[in-house]
């Protein structure tokens, strides 16, 4: 059982079926695959947690952009599951979400959580051969970061990804984004 309350075999079979490059080959600032093996429990973590935020959240939610930026999407994630009073959330992000935003964006986030649902999405994804791209990764596209607090946390693709960075070409990967 992980720290999500799912088998982490079941979590990481689900992700690696969703990344271009398996499960730990993402953009970590390391030089040598050792320390992308060590890695790898954080980096399904981060994956797993920006998988449930694409379930949680409308494209644009400034609340939840705000909040990951401010403590990324384990942390953010782990505010939500473990039901943070707004307050915390609001402390956490050093008062850029208001407690009254924490509250609203709470409400709606939590009507949403249901752990079947992260997992679904994952499966789903994975049978129509779609990938999970993240921040960080090769071919994320820079261009979504001058979105500030609005990002997508992930964006799922089929085709070729690398399209995704060449201005003008998005046309050309099939793409649907999640904050």
């Amino acid at each position: 059982m992980s720290r999500w309350g799912i088998d982490d075999n079941r979590i990481a079979a689900a992700l690696a079926a969703v990344r271009p490059d398996g499960v730990g080959e993402r953009s970590l600032d390391v030089d040598d695959r050792d320390d992308r093996i060590d890695d790898e429990p954080r980096v399904i973590d981060d994956l797993f947690a920006r998988a449930i935020w694409s379930v949680l959240v409308e494209p644009g939610d400034s609340t939840a952009g705000a909040l990951i930026a401010a403590v990324g999407a384990v942390t953010a994630a782990r505010l939500v599951i473990d039901r943070a009073p707004a307050q915390t959330i609001s402390d956490a992000t050093r008062g850029e979400v208001t407690t009254d935003a924490a509250t609203s964006g709470v409400a709606r986030w939590i009507e949403r959580l249901r752990a079947n649902d992260v997992m679904r999405s994952l499966e789903s994804a994975a049978r129509c051969r779609a990938v999970m791209v993240v921040p960080g990764d090769a071919h994320w596209p820079e261009s979504l970061d001058a979105l500030g607090d609005s990002p997508p946390v992930l964006l799922w693709a089929r085709g070729d990804t690398a399209l995704l960075r060449r201005p003008g070409d998005w046309h050309s990967a099939e793409l649907k984004w999640a904050l």
